[in-house]
Protein backbone atom coordinates (compact mmCIF):
# COMPACT_ATOMS: atom_id res chain seq x y z
CA UNK A 1 0.00 0.00 0.00
CA UNK A 2 1.80 3.19 -1.15
CA UNK A 3 2.01 6.17 1.17
CA UNK A 4 3.51 9.59 0.45
CA UNK A 5 5.62 11.13 3.21
CA UNK A 6 6.18 14.81 3.93
CA UNK A 7 9.46 14.70 2.02
CA UNK A 8 9.34 15.62 -1.66
CA UNK A 9 9.23 12.68 -4.09
CA UNK A 10 9.30 10.03 -1.36
CA UNK A 11 6.90 7.07 -1.53
CA UNK A 12 6.71 4.17 0.90
CA UNK A 13 5.03 0.80 0.57
CA UNK A 14 3.82 -1.65 3.19
CA UNK A 15 4.45 -5.21 2.09
CA UNK A 16 1.91 -8.01 2.70
CA UNK A 17 -0.70 -5.44 3.73
CA UNK A 18 -4.27 -6.54 4.44
CA UNK A 19 -7.38 -4.94 5.88
CA UNK A 20 -8.06 -5.81 9.49
CA UNK A 21 -11.01 -3.50 10.17
CA UNK A 22 -13.46 -1.62 7.98
CA UNK A 23 -15.90 1.22 8.61
CA UNK A 24 -18.63 2.33 6.23
CA UNK A 25 -20.98 5.19 6.94
CA UNK A 26 -23.59 7.36 5.28
CA UNK A 27 -25.89 10.25 6.11
CA UNK A 28 -28.84 12.06 4.62
CA UNK A 29 -26.75 14.99 3.38
CA UNK A 30 -23.58 13.17 2.33
CA UNK A 31 -22.22 10.25 0.35
CA UNK A 32 -20.97 6.87 1.52
CA UNK A 33 -17.64 7.03 3.36
CA UNK A 34 -15.21 4.12 3.71
CA UNK A 35 -12.36 3.84 6.19
CA UNK A 36 -10.01 0.94 6.89
CA UNK A 37 -7.16 -0.14 9.16
CA UNK A 38 -4.26 -2.08 7.66
CA UNK A 39 -1.63 -4.37 9.07
CA UNK A 40 1.35 -5.67 7.18
CA UNK A 41 5.02 -6.53 7.11
CA UNK A 42 8.07 -4.50 6.22
CA UNK A 43 7.76 -0.88 5.06
CA UNK A 44 10.06 -0.16 2.13
CA UNK A 45 10.70 2.66 -0.31
CA UNK A 46 8.69 2.29 -3.51
CA UNK A 47 7.32 4.07 -6.56
CA UNK A 48 4.03 5.92 -6.89
CA UNK A 49 1.66 3.89 -9.05
CA UNK A 50 -0.37 5.45 -11.84
CA UNK A 51 -4.01 5.06 -10.86
CA UNK A 52 -7.17 5.25 -12.95
CA UNK A 53 -9.03 8.56 -12.89
CA UNK A 54 -12.31 7.92 -11.06
CA UNK A 55 -13.68 11.46 -11.10
CA UNK A 56 -16.41 10.47 -13.54
CA UNK A 57 -17.77 7.62 -11.39
CA UNK A 58 -21.22 7.58 -9.80
CA UNK A 59 -21.28 8.82 -6.20
CA UNK A 60 -23.89 7.22 -3.93
CA UNK A 61 -25.59 9.92 -1.85
CA UNK A 62 -28.18 10.03 0.92
CA UNK A 63 -31.03 10.89 -1.42
CA UNK A 64 -30.54 7.48 -3.09
CA UNK A 65 -30.79 5.55 0.20
CA UNK A 66 -33.49 3.65 2.03
CA UNK A 67 -33.54 1.67 5.28
CA UNK A 68 -35.69 -1.41 5.83
CA UNK A 69 -36.24 -3.66 8.86
CA UNK A 70 -37.41 -7.25 9.23
CA UNK A 71 -38.14 -9.49 12.19
CA UNK A 72 -35.42 -11.97 13.09
CA UNK A 73 -36.81 -15.03 11.29
CA UNK A 74 -38.49 -13.11 8.46
CA UNK A 75 -37.39 -12.14 4.95
CA UNK A 76 -40.13 -9.52 4.62
CA UNK A 77 -38.62 -6.05 5.07
CA UNK A 78 -40.61 -2.92 5.93
CA UNK A 79 -39.31 0.55 5.14
CA UNK A 80 -38.24 2.75 8.03
CA UNK A 81 -39.57 5.78 6.22
CA UNK A 82 -38.68 9.41 7.04
CA UNK A 83 -36.87 8.39 10.22
CA UNK A 84 -33.17 7.55 9.73
CA UNK A 85 -30.61 10.35 9.56
CA UNK A 86 -27.40 8.33 9.29
CA UNK A 87 -25.78 4.93 9.73
CA UNK A 88 -22.37 3.51 10.54
CA UNK A 89 -21.19 -0.07 10.03
CA UNK A 90 -17.96 -1.29 11.62
CA UNK A 91 -16.43 -4.70 10.90
CA UNK A 92 -13.35 -6.16 12.59
CA UNK A 93 -11.64 -9.30 11.30
CA UNK A 94 -9.44 -9.41 14.43
CA UNK A 95 -6.57 -10.29 12.10
CA UNK A 96 -3.16 -11.03 13.61
CA UNK A 97 0.27 -11.31 11.99
CA UNK A 98 2.86 -13.42 13.82
CA UNK A 99 6.59 -13.66 13.41
CA UNK A 100 9.01 -15.81 15.31
CA UNK A 101 12.57 -15.55 16.59
CA UNK A 102 14.92 -15.23 13.65
CA UNK A 103 12.30 -13.56 11.44
CA UNK A 104 12.28 -9.84 10.72
CA UNK A 105 8.82 -9.84 9.15
CA UNK A 106 5.63 -11.81 9.87
CA UNK A 107 5.38 -15.27 8.34
CA UNK A 108 1.94 -16.26 9.60
CA UNK A 109 -1.47 -14.63 9.75
CA UNK A 110 -4.89 -15.65 10.99
CA UNK A 111 -8.27 -14.15 11.77
CA UNK A 112 -10.02 -14.28 15.09
CA UNK A 113 -13.80 -14.27 15.31
CA UNK A 114 -15.15 -11.53 13.06
CA UNK A 115 -17.26 -8.94 14.86
CA UNK A 116 -19.44 -6.12 13.63
CA UNK A 117 -21.77 -3.40 14.79
CA UNK A 118 -24.39 -1.28 13.02
CA UNK A 119 -25.57 2.06 14.38
CA UNK A 120 -28.67 3.79 13.03
CA UNK A 121 -29.41 7.35 14.14
CA UNK A 122 -33.15 7.93 13.91
CA UNK A 123 -35.80 10.43 14.87
CA UNK A 124 -38.12 9.35 17.67
CA UNK A 125 -41.48 9.31 15.88
CA UNK A 126 -44.49 7.06 15.30
CA UNK A 127 -42.49 4.91 12.89
CA UNK A 128 -39.44 4.30 15.09
CA UNK A 129 -40.86 4.38 18.62
CA UNK A 130 -41.66 0.64 18.62
CA UNK A 131 -37.94 -0.11 18.41
CA UNK A 132 -37.16 2.11 21.37
CA UNK A 133 -39.96 0.61 23.44
CA UNK A 134 -38.68 -2.89 22.64
CA UNK A 135 -35.17 -1.98 23.81
CA UNK A 136 -36.37 -0.38 27.03
CA UNK A 137 -38.80 -3.12 28.01
CA UNK A 138 -36.77 -6.19 26.97
CA UNK A 139 -36.02 -8.64 29.76
CA UNK A 140 -32.77 -10.54 30.19
CA UNK A 141 -34.29 -13.49 28.33
CA UNK A 142 -35.67 -11.42 25.43
CA UNK A 143 -33.64 -8.77 23.63
CA UNK A 144 -34.33 -6.78 20.48
CA UNK A 145 -33.23 -8.73 17.39
CA UNK A 146 -33.60 -7.30 13.90
CA UNK A 147 -32.50 -7.69 10.31
CA UNK A 148 -31.62 -4.40 8.64
CA UNK A 149 -31.21 -3.55 4.98
CA UNK A 150 -29.55 -0.34 3.83
CA UNK A 151 -30.01 0.14 0.10
CA UNK A 152 -28.51 2.75 -2.23
CA UNK A 153 -29.69 2.66 -5.82
CA UNK A 154 -29.67 4.95 -8.83
CA UNK A 155 -30.29 4.54 -12.54
CA UNK A 156 -31.82 1.70 -14.54
CA UNK A 157 -30.64 -0.68 -17.22
CA UNK A 158 -26.99 -0.19 -18.10
CA UNK A 159 -26.82 2.91 -15.85
CA UNK A 160 -27.89 0.97 -12.73
CA UNK A 161 -25.62 1.45 -9.72
CA UNK A 162 -26.54 0.04 -6.31
CA UNK A 163 -25.23 -1.17 -2.96
CA UNK A 164 -27.17 -3.31 -0.47
CA UNK A 165 -26.04 -3.96 3.10
CA UNK A 166 -27.89 -6.82 4.81
CA UNK A 167 -27.14 -6.92 8.55
CA UNK A 168 -28.52 -9.08 11.35
CA UNK A 169 -27.94 -8.29 15.00
CA UNK A 170 -29.27 -7.72 18.48
CA UNK A 171 -29.22 -4.72 20.79
CA UNK A 172 -26.98 -5.25 23.82
CA UNK A 173 -26.75 -1.70 25.14
CA UNK A 174 -29.22 0.82 26.48
CA UNK A 175 -30.05 3.63 24.02
CA UNK A 176 -28.95 7.17 24.80
CA UNK A 177 -32.23 9.01 25.20
CA UNK A 178 -33.29 12.57 24.41
CA UNK A 179 -30.61 13.39 21.89
CA UNK A 180 -31.33 16.46 19.80
CA UNK A 181 -30.88 17.12 16.09
CA UNK A 182 -32.10 20.52 14.92
CA UNK A 183 -34.87 20.45 17.50
CA UNK A 184 -35.91 16.84 16.79
CA UNK A 185 -35.71 14.15 19.47
CA UNK A 186 -33.47 11.31 18.30
CA UNK A 187 -31.83 8.11 19.51
CA UNK A 188 -29.32 5.55 18.23
CA UNK A 189 -30.29 1.99 17.45
CA UNK A 190 -27.09 -0.03 17.99
CA UNK A 191 -27.01 -3.68 16.90
CA UNK A 192 -24.16 -6.15 17.38
CA UNK A 193 -23.79 -8.65 14.56
CA UNK A 194 -25.19 -12.15 15.24
CA UNK A 195 -25.52 -15.08 12.86
CA UNK A 196 -29.02 -15.30 11.40
CA UNK A 197 -30.17 -18.65 10.01
CA UNK A 198 -32.66 -17.05 7.61
CA UNK A 199 -29.96 -14.91 6.00
CA UNK A 200 -27.31 -17.64 6.51
CA UNK A 201 -24.94 -14.95 7.79
CA UNK A 202 -24.85 -11.80 9.91
CA UNK A 203 -23.56 -9.51 7.15
CA UNK A 204 -23.59 -9.40 3.37
CA UNK A 205 -22.69 -6.44 1.16
CA UNK A 206 -23.65 -6.53 -2.51
CA UNK A 207 -22.77 -3.93 -5.14
CA UNK A 208 -24.17 -3.83 -8.67
CA UNK A 209 -23.01 -1.88 -11.70
CA UNK A 210 -25.45 -3.27 -14.28
CA UNK A 211 -22.63 -5.23 -15.90
CA UNK A 212 -21.43 -7.08 -12.81
CA UNK A 213 -22.51 -8.04 -9.30
CA UNK A 214 -19.81 -8.28 -6.63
Amino acid sequence: MPRCSSETNEVWQMQDASVTSLTLSGAANSGVSVGASFIGGKVVEGALATLQDLTTGTRLSGCMASVKLADWSSSTFTALASSAFSWELSVNANRVYDNFLGECTPSKSYDGKWTGQLKLSVELNNTSDDLLVAMLTSSASKILEKRVQIIYTTGTGTSLRSMTIDFAGHSMQAPELFQDKNGLMTYDLVLDGVYNSTAANWLTIKTESALATV
